[in-house]
């Protein structure tokens, strides 16, 4: 019954520390500067071939092994700490104990390359060990073994414990990464290039720019440019640094100020040539004036009257003292009218029809056409050349006399224009 306990003891203490990703050499788990590391070498084993990991009796003769790397920076000395050891009660030894040694491979892994650095037997409690002398951008291999001393001892010991590197020999200064924008305040349409500035991080990666908390963009360069912003908008960047024992970094938040305020020049116009139109702009700033000044009454005024003698966009500045934005107005400039004062509707084919050129230039064209007498012979809603009159009414044609017309473009808009005037039919 005691024994089937201690058989489900080590089996549990195996599911929760496993079998040994690291219980060789090529697979040595990677020590890291200043990081605390939960290990064990349940289970572990012992490869003793020819030059194999394991074969070695330097310091000691490994029984079962499992195995770490680091990797220095600077070099010089290392500060080595193993905290809580604890042996498993189910391996049958009553000396339990741990040695590790340190050794610099010129071949990795093969053990008559071994360089032995340090050395430590028979821990049982905490201990804290200096090694000295560390060459720099070197990687060492680190090697645990349990112990199997005295008769009681029939098997070797396993432990799990805490380890940590540190000091001078595998510290590396801190990676930072800091954003900023060039330039620090735009305009609302402007673009602005994001810098993630890396200082001490070799081997970076992409960078991923966040944009109100939410992944914005990936890039592998650590500078971006972009319109995309928004006043308001909060941003930060995050790249890792470092091939071995990778950290990862993140910027400041940054909020880039986007200076945008009411700019607006009015909806775009047609006029007739010859013709004058107000300009209605408006801004919620005091400092505005329009472009180009040419058929201008006062570019300085929100509401000048434009003349201009062919179509010109006018474009509404204005400023806040540290930016400005423009919109523009179209005034679209057509020709007049020219309409006829006679015409000859006698059917040789010349003039048969009063022909008014332009109507083209406009939405509607609307023409009433009078007698002398004052009746109407005549109404159009739509004159154009599919439409122009031949001199009828009601399909009868009309004695040759001088008739009145009243013509009036684009009706109840912004641009309606009447024409009045006489025409005569001759035959």
């Amino acid at each position: 019954m005691l024994r089937i306990a201690l058989i489900l003891n080590l089996f549990f203490s195996s599911l929760i520390f496993g079998q040994l990703s690291n219980d060789n050499c090529a697979q040595g788990e990677q020590l890291c500067p200043n990081t605390w590391v939960q290990v064990d070498n349940f289970n572990s084993t012992a490869t003793t071939c020819l030059s194999c990991e394991d074969d070695f009796d330097t310091c000691f003769v490994p029984l079962n092994s499992s195995w770490f790397t680091f990797t220095t920076y600077a070099g010089g000395n290392l500060v080595f700490e193993i905290q809580n050891i604890t042996f498993n009660p189910a391996v049958d030894n009553d000396n339990n104990s741990l040695n590790f040694a340190i050794f610099q491979a010129d071949v990795a892994c093969f053990a008559q390359s071994y360089n032995l650095v340090h050395c430590a037997n028979d821990l049982v409690v905490n201990a804290t060990e200096l090694v000295v002398d560390l060459e720099p951008n070197t990687v060492y291999h680190v090697v645990f073994s349990g112990t199997q001393n005295g008769i009681g001892a029939l098997e070797p010991s396993e432990a799990t414990f805490l380890v940590r590197i540190s000091g001078p020999a595998v510290d590396r200064p801190a990676a930072s990464v800091s954003i900023g924008a060039s330039p620090a305040e735009i305009c609302r349409g402007e673009p602005v290039t994001f810098i993630a500035d890396l200082s001490n991080c070799p081997d970076s990666t992409d960078v991923q720019w966040f944009k109100n908390d939410e992944l914005w963009l990936t890039v592998p360069s650590n500078a971006i440019t972009t319109e995309d912003v928004e006043d308001g908008d909060v941003f930060y960047a995050v790249t890792t640094c470092f091939d071995v024992c990778i950290e990862t970094i993140q910027t400041n938040n940054y909020t880039l100020i986007v200076h945008d305020f009411l700019v607006y020049a009015g909806e775009d116009v047609t006029i007739i040539q010859g013709d004058g139109i107000q300009l209605t702009g408006f801004t919620t700033e005091n400092f505005y004036y329009w472009s180009p000044e040419l058929g201008l009454t006062n570019p300085n005024i929100t509401n000048p009257i434009a003349s201009p003698n062919s179509t010109t966009t006018y474009n509404f500045h204005a400023s806040n003292g540290i930016c400005e934005i423009v919109d523009g107005i179209t005034i679209t400039v057509v020709s007049d009218l020219v309409v006829p004062n006679v015409f000859s509707p006698n059917g040789d084919g010349i003039n048969d029809v009063w022909e008014i050129l332009g109507t083209e230039n406009y939405e509607e064209v609307y023409v009433l056409v009078y007698d002398r007498s004052g009746q109407k012979v005549l109404e159009s809603v739509n004159y154009n050349p599919l439409r122009f009159w031949d001199g009828s009414n009601r399909g009868k044609p009309l004695p040759v006399s001088t008739y009145y017309y009243v013509i009036t473009v684009d009706r109840n808009s912004s641009t309606e224009k009447t024409i009045k005037g006489p025409v005569t039919i001759v035959r």
